[in-house]
């Protein structure tokens, strides 16, 4: 998919010193969505240069910078069922059943035969298009998450939950602003990354229900001298591939963690005394 004419895109409202950022975190967005596997017309949900109509992303008002980012593969879903459901009332209105008006459009967009017989196939793509932003693409978010989501400098709440991502968990450092991480339900391969531990804003962490491995990073808890996750209350790690049972004496120490389900067969739950 092409990506969106962002010099058009109306930012103006958020200041002229953070619209040049706005506008770099939607390019952004708009890279990652498609290097995930989605059809970027989602993304814009009709309105290519209203940023406050794109599907699951808050701009915070006062600073003009992407904040919340709402992806899951529920979200998604429930997106486009609400989608479906506003095309089939549009055809009530009409007049026309339920899909009939897609049937009737279909076949005012079909092929035409040259003089030579020749198909003249512009409208069908038209229409194959059309009918893939809603059917044949883009159920799930899928591969790898981008690198490029640490750009999300201001980001708070992230939700890639319940989609078909696999690889590794990128590099999440510069995310200090985050508060709230979903990655839950996914396919997601090998260790928690250290330097989690450098989102000192973050209060829950889901990883559950992935494929990882390996210990719960000492990081989180804060290390060679710096400071860690120390408002992290809830932790959850469990139904993964093997590890992450135990819980190191730096991630035991953090004040406020109060909830924990480890990767253990019976999914042991802590709740406050994090003691042995």
């Amino acid at each position: 998919d092409a990506l969106p004419n962002l010099k058009n895109l109306q930012v103006d409202s958020y200041g002229e010193s953070s619209t040049g950022l706005l506008r770099k975190d939607l390019e952004t967005l708009s890279s990652m969505w498609t290097q995930m596997g989605m059809d970027l017309k989602i993304l814009q949900n009709g309105s290519e240069f209203n940023v406050k109509e794109w599907f699951g992303v808050s701009v915070d008002d006062e600073i003009g910078r992407v904040t919340k980012l709402d992806w899951s593969g529920k979200s998604i879903q429930d997106f486009k069922k609400k989608l479906a459901e506003v095309d089939e009332e549009d055809d009530e209105k009409d007049g026309a059943e339920p899909g009939e008006k897609d049937e009737e459009v279909k076949k005012g967009k079909e092929v035409e035969k040259d003089e030579e017989g020749e198909e003249n196939d512009e409208n069908s793509s038209a229409y194959a298009a059309a009918e893939s932003e809603l059917k044949g693409k883009g159920e799930k978010l899928l591969g790898q998450i981008p690198d490029i989501i640490g750009r999300l400098d201001e980001l708070q709440y992230l939700n890639l939950s319940q989609n078909s991502l696999n690889g590794t968990i990128p590099e999440l450092k510069d995310l200090q602003a985050l508060t709230t991480l979903h990655l839950e339900d996914n396919q997601l391969l090998g260790s928690i990354p250290p330097n989690l531990g450098f989102c000192v804003s973050l209060n829950e962490l889901h990883l559950e229900k992935n494929k990882l491995s390996g210990d719960v990073p000492p990081e989180l808890g804060g290390v060679y001298g710096h400071e860690g996750c120390q408002k992290l209350a809830k932790l959850y790690v469990q139904e993964n591939e093997s590890g992450l049972d135990k819980l190191p004496e730096e991630v035991k120490s953090i004040k406020w963690l109060n909830l924990v389900h480890l990767n253990k067969k019976d999914d042991v739950e802590i709740v406050g005394d994090l003691g042995e």
